[in-house]
């Protein structure tokens, strides 16, 4: 991403972009998120971050326990840049998470390539952890059925786990930073939704 991309991603410096961007941003998350006053958008904030948290938290010891200790890495190497297992894992939480932001924050800009990016690295992370059980059945001498299928099964929930724990924890930091733009302009969300639920012009 080029240098302006990076500053127009920031959640936590919302005064970098120039208000009618950060307001139409602003716009745009209250509608997605269905926000409707301050206290709602607290609640949404406390609760994405706390289930974030302890989702990525989760995997994280979930692989430390289950593949960081098991020596789990003779046989089977990936034919993606010759990974080991206990490395292709930790690839796949990374495009995971990643691949997650990109997509989370791309829908609040409309960027193409942030979408491209996103869509490329979910492709890979897909092919690593389908890897294990389609190489077991398909490739003589690279693991056995069993063995695969136990990679490719604790693979995915470390893709899904971070998939999600990581998209909360985005969502997250965007109503933190829609709070923070709301301050910084003294306005409200209740003041800019109506009884039906729609969102009319966050600042003039």
């Amino acid at each position: 991403m080029t240098e302006s991309d990076i500053v127009a991603f920031s959640v936590s410096e919302p005064e970098a972009a120039p208000v009618d961007q950060s307001a139409d941003r602003a716009e745009r998350i209250i509608a997605r998120m269905q926000l409707h006053d301050r206290q709602q958008a607290y609640a949404v904030l406390d609760q994405k971050s706390k289930r974030g948290g302890v989702l990525v938290t989760l995997v994280v010891v979930g692989w430390w326990l289950f593949i960081g200790l098991q020596g789990d890495d003779v046989g089977g190497e990936s034919v993606f840049f010759g990974l080991g297992f206990s490395t292709v894992a930790i690839t796949v939480m990374v495009l995971s998470a990643v691949s997650a932001l990109l997509s989370e924050l791309s829908k609040d800009r409309g960027d193409i390539y942030a979408s491209a990016l996103s869509g490329g690295m979910m492709i890979f992370a897909v092919l690593y952890v389908a890897e294990p059980v389609v190489g077991s059945l398909l490739v003589d001498d690279f693991l056995s059925f069993s063995e695969g299928l136990s990679r490719s099964v604790r693979l995915a929930a470390l893709w899904g786990g971070m998939t999600y724990g990581a998209n909360l924890l985005v969502n997250a930091l965007l109503v933190n930073w829609l709070l923070t733009f709301m301050d910084a302009h003294g306005v409200d969300i209740g003041d800019h939704v109506d009884e039906e639920g729609a969102v009319e012009t966050v600042v003039e």
